[in-house]
């Protein structure tokens, strides 16, 4: 039996099609991010972030981690939390669920990451 994409009715923006308008999702999700960059900013710009960053850049060895796990050696340059900032904010300054980065690999991280987040709230 075919089903129906039956629309519902936002009080603020109109008719839509799906679990909850996508216009108040979107300024729900832009307000939350720039709440969550004020948070970020704070622990990346204290004195023990840098402390704890250049401890990990010298224990990797400027290495990217995940390029040394793949076979081959490329300069890291983004400590990354292993666990996301955002699910484990009392992780931030552990500097074993920190690891040292090439670009490529932590913008590949990063993609993953979101497109997983993303998935999940469907």
């Amino acid at each position: 039996m075919p089903t129906i994409n039956a629309k519902k009715l936002c009080n603020i923006h109109g008719f839509y099609v799906g679990e909850r308008c996508p216009i108040c999702v979107k300024k729900q999700n832009k307000a939350y991010d720039v709440m969550r960059q004020k948070d970020k900013k704070k622990i990346y710009n204290s004195k023990r972030w840098k402390t704890v960053r250049e401890i990990v850049i010298l224990r990797d060895n400027l290495l990217c981690q995940q390029c040394l796990k793949d076979g081959f050696e490329s300069i890291g340059e983004e400590v990354d939390h292993i666990e996301e900032l955002s699910d484990r904010p009392d992780l931030a300054y552990d500097i074993d669920n920190l690891q040292l980065l090439c670009r490529a690999c932590h913008v590949q991280k990063t993609y993953q990451e979101k497109s997983k987040r993303l998935d999940l709230t469907k």
